[in-house]
């Protein structure tokens, strides 16, 4: 399956619990969310770290995604 959406190097993946999601960070800056099946991105991109995203996670009961960027941040979003 191919994933297309970032305008820059995808550096971490983390699958959902379910194994029919997934979450990416980028180069670009920005989180993106994907139906493993279809390779289709769910909603929109999740932006907010002002530069590259390093890592990525999905919570136990998958209802969060947390991120870490080169900006010093770790973010934390609402995967529903």
């Amino acid at each position: 399956q191919t994933f297309e959406g970032h305008e820059g190097l995808v550096l971490c993946v983390a699958f959902f619990q379910d194994e029919q999601r997934l979450v990416t960070g980028s180069l670009d800056g920005g989180v993106r969310v994907w139906n493993r099946e279809t390779g289709a991105q769910i909603g929109d991109a999740l932006k907010g770290h002002t530069g590259t995203v390093h890592a990525v996670d999905v919570s136990g009961d998958e209802r969060t995604i947390a991120s870490s960027g080169i900006d010093n941040m770790v973010r934390i979003w609402d995967a529903e």
